[in-house]
């Protein structure tokens, strides 16, 4: 089991934080084949996530508020 609960850790604060400024996104990448396959394939680092651009600014201050940092994109966990 790599980091499935720090990966569902994260997935609750970030789903609460998209959900509170009502963002339309989509997740990508690794996240969505763990999601199909039922299970982590590899150790995850970060979330490949789209977003509606109109609220990037106020998502980034509240995910670094949490604590994420920006990695490449946006943030890595």
């Amino acid at each position: 089991m790599y980091n499935e609960q720090r990966v569902n850790k994260t997935l609750h604060i970030v789903l609460e934080i998209l959900n509170k400024h009502e963002v339309e996104y989509r997740f990508l990448g690794s996240l969505v084949t763990a999601a199909i396959n039922g299970s982590l394939h590899r150790h995850l680092g970060d979330l490949d996530l789209l977003i509606d651009e109109t609220k990037k600014e106020t998502l980034l201050k509240e995910f670094q508020q949490v604590g994420y940092r920006r990695a490449g994109g946006m943030f890595a966990f």
